[in-house]
């Protein structure tokens, strides 16, 4: 499964700024980005879930482990 997506920059001093990825899902927890920015440098990100517990949706009143 293979995915575009295009970035831009909306800061008025940085508008030429741009981004154009493709996203790939690989397995469950892993997503992968490539592609390129406006110079032609390429970019390339790895992205892996982190099972990990917030504060904020176990509550205050429940005893937490971490």
């Amino acid at each position: 499964m293979n995915q575009r997506l295009s970035l831009a920059n909306k800061n008025k001093n940085h508008k030429e700024e741009r981004f154009q990825l493709s996203y790939e899902l690989v397995g469950k927890d892993t997503i992968i980005i490539r592609g390129i920015n406006e110079e032609k440098d390429s970019v390339y990100a790895e992205l892996n879930r982190i099972n990990k517990k917030y504060l904020l949706f176990e509550g205050r009143r429940k005893p937490v482990k971490l």
